[in-house]
């Protein structure tokens, strides 16, 4: 029952958060902002692995590990949208996180030679979150 109650109160919190975002919508969403951050930060680690910058690697593993969140009421928005695909998507943000902290930690670790692999399994964790969510999601907020 519990569940329930705590069910209904979030689908109540995210209609309204996204009606009331929905009337100042004058901007981008935040997320644009953070996945280009991200985008840039994939692209400093593949720079910094081809010249074997294993700071730049590092720290760009860590930017994308604690990457800021979208505002609240953007957050309802997206999970709204998101709905019964909820569990499937935290799946593949969860292992997208776990696998940067693990390229993150090869690098502390002196681990070279398993940085690239990593940072492939890293890359695919990406694409695999872009194909299931990526058009619908842009089709349905910028669209």
């Amino acid at each position: 029952m519990r569940k329930l109650v705590v069910a209904s109160q979030f689908v109540i919190v995210s209609l309204m958060a996204n009606s009331a975002y929905a009337e100042t919508n004058e901007e981008p969403m935040k997320i644009r902002e953070i996945m280009q951050g991200m985008q840039v930060n994939m692209q400093q680690i593949e720079q910094g692995i081809a010249q074997k910058d294993w700071e730049l690697v590092s720290q760009n593993s860590l930017l994308i590990a604690e990457h800021p969140a979208p505002p609240l009421f953007e957050k309802l928005r997206i999970f709204a949208y998101i709905n019964t695909e909820m569990g499937a998507f935290k799946k593949l943000d969860k292992k997208t996180h776990t696998t940067v902290k693990e390229l993150a930690e090869l690098v502390l670790q002196n681990d070279k030679g398993n940085v690239e692999l990593k940072f492939t399994q890293l890359r695919e964790s990406c694409e695999q979150c872009h194909q299931v969510f990526r058009e619908e999601f842009q089709a349905y907020f910028y669209e």
